[in-house]
Formats: C-alpha cells, sequence, structure tokens
C-alpha cells in the first residue's frame, strides 16, 4: 500500500494527539511528516518519524475527510 499522500490522526489514551499527512516514505520504518495545528490547520512542522513510536488511528485520503472525522471525533464545531 502507498501511504506517501495520505492524511493521518495518531492518538494516545483515546485522544487525537497529531494529525498531518505522510510526505515520504524513506523505509518501512520511517516515514517524511508535514503537521498541522489544531488551531486553524495551518502547516506546522515537517518531521522524520519512526513509524513503531506513534499510534496511527486513522488515514484518509483527503484533508477534508480528516477534519471532518476530527470535528466528529471532539464534538467542536466545524469553523
Amino acid at each position: 500500500m502507498d501511504i506517501k499522500g495520505l492524511f493521518f490522526h495518531t492518538e494516545v489514551n483515546g485522544q487525537i494527539q497529531f494529525q498531518g499527512q505522510i510526505l515520504n516514505e524513506i523505509s518501512k520504518a520511517q516515514i517524511e511528516v508535514q503537521l498541522y495545528s489544531f488551531a486553524d490547520g495551518a502547516p506546522t512542522d515537517i518531521e522524520i518519524w519512526n513509524v513503531k513510536d506513534h499510534n496511527f488511528a486513522a488515514f484518509f485520503r483527503t484533508d477534508e475527510d480528516m477534519n471532518l472525522s476530527y470535528y466528529a471525533r471532539t464534538k467542536i464545531e466545524k469553523r
């Protein structure tokens, strides 16, 4: 499965921890990600992650799908 370009949520203790997009699959163990702010959805950091260090809760094809999932899970009104 090609994961490059997919959007995602990670979670800790049932709560969304990070939201972002996979920019590049460096290896099966490492990915480059673009993180997005929860406050306004703006891009924040680009990081290299070890896949095993993160609990990926969901993957999305579009940022809109990711946003809709966030609003549904958190019960926050969409802006």
